[in-house]
């Protein structure tokens, strides 16, 4: 059995803890744990504050990132289209030329120019002629 001493001391303290949960007193450890969970709210808030900047840091060098590819296609576009630009003037060189070379050639040889001519618009004749029956 225990000794009387141990039992009264206990009997005290229980009777202390049910007065003071009645009176809506708080014991220490329920104390720490409310500060514990205030700390945590208080950790959890800093954390999304640290998260929307994270996210926006990423978002603007996104868009960054996003800027300096579309400078470098347009770069890139405007480097072809120059290139474009050379080859539709060469070709219009080369055809200058040629209806140029012809044109020598009808003034060498007018006779033969129109006889040529005349046998193209001939064959031209038949060959829609044909197409036209079907």
């Amino acid at each position: 059995m225990a000794p009387f001493g141990w039992h009264r001391a206990h009997n005290g303290r229980l009777q202390n803890d049910k007065q003071h949960l009645m009176t809506g007193g708080k014991t220490m450890a329920v104390q720490e744990i409310e500060q514990q969970v205030e700390e945590l709210k208080s950790d959890m808030a800093k954390l999304r504050g640290d998260l929307s900047g994270i996210l926006q840091t990423l978002l603007e060098a996104g868009k960054s990132e996003a800027g300096e590819v579309k400078e470098q296609m347009e770069a890139k576009a405007m480097e072809q289209l120059e290139t474009l630009k050379g080859a539709v003037q060469a070709t219009r060189d080369r055809g200058q030329r040629a209806v140029e070379q012809l044109g020598h050639r009808v003034e060498q040889n007018p006779m033969l120019s129109v006889l040529g001519a005349l046998g193209v618009g001939f064959m031209l004749g038949v060959v829609l002629d044909r197409s036209g029956r079907r």
